[in-house]
């Protein structure tokens, strides 16, 4: 789909480090209201789009320091370059250049087969320590939350009340799902 000056929904995601769903929700707003305002969608001002440098600064201490939480990244990025990004930014980035980090830290991704098959594939493998706060049981929530909202995509789009609509959605969650995300997350 195009919109604005040309550009495809692609294109405004790779530039802006968004989503097609947020560029749509930005889009709606304009229409509506006039206003691209961040602050009227609740969002931070904060940057998105990481620079070169600052990515090269990511990398870097990424591979310094593996086990950093993205909140700790994203404050020695804003230390070293003076510019604050989102931590969802710094995730994002990490994400679409083959750094990911593995939830459960299983034995098997550190078996030499897993490892070499990752890095024969160009994947940076980075091992978090033991216990790393990024991630918790209730990360398990989130795609349940977004799979029901992209299933009930023609509501999302036709309603005006988004915070209702959010809010059901996590309410479609049940608690046998909280039960296992904990489960899994080895805390009961």
């Amino acid at each position: 789909m195009k919109q604005g000056k040309g550009a495809t929904d692609d294109e405004l995601e790779d530039i802006f480090g968004v989503s097609k769903s947020t560029i749509a929700r930005y889009l709606k707003l304009y229409r509506n209201s006039g206003n691209v305002n961040c602050m009227t969608m609740g969002r931070p001002v904060e940057s998105t789009v990481i620079a070169p440098d600052e990515q090269r600064v990511i990398i870097e201490i990424m591979l310094r320091q593996p086990d950093r939480r993205l909140l700790e990244l994203q404050q020695e990025v804003g230390r070293v370059s003076g510019t604050v990004y989102s931590i969802s930014a710094i995730q994002y980035y990490l994400r679409r250049n083959g750094i990911t980090r593995k939830k459960d830290n299983a034995a098997i991704h550190h078996t030499p087969g897993v490892v070499n098959a990752n890095r024969a594939t160009g994947v940076l493998v980075l091992f978090l320590s033991a216990y790393s706060p990024d991630y918790m049981p209730c990360e398990g929530i989130f795609p349940l939350v977004k799979s029901w909202i992209k299933e009930n995509d023609a509501v999302w789009h036709a309603t005006d009340e988004s915070e209702e609509f959010v809010f059901h959605a996590f309410m479609e969650v049940t608690n046998e799902d909280v039960v296992s995300f904990c489960r899994n997350a080895q805390y009961i």
